[in-house]
């Protein structure tokens, strides 16, 4: 690498970041469709909870990582300006 590119890098950054997210809810929005279209009733409900359910739990497992990082690494310098305030974010 010769030069810096700000946009390129940014770029990366993003999709980096927000990639699983984005596949996680598009693979959600397409299931809650097919379930939309199917012909059983009350399965529609039982994939949005099954969906709300599934969020909240994969939520509170970075909220619990987040936590024990935190936690075991309170006297490190870095924790307060990165963990910190992503703990604060979530």
């Amino acid at each position: 690498l010769t030069d810096y590119h700000p946009t390129v890098v940014g770029t990366f950054t993003l999709l980096i970041c927000f990639t699983a997210p984005l596949l996680f809810w598009l693979c959600t929005i397409v299931c809650i469709g097919r379930a939309c279209l199917s012909d059983r009733e009350g399965f529609f409900s039982g994939a949005l909870v099954v969906a709300s359910v599934l969020h909240s739990t994969i939520r509170s497992g970075c909220m619990l990582c987040f936590c024990i990082v935190t936690v075991a690494m309170k006297d490190h310098l870095f924790v307060w300006s990165v963990f910190a305030p992503k703990l604060l974010y979530e």
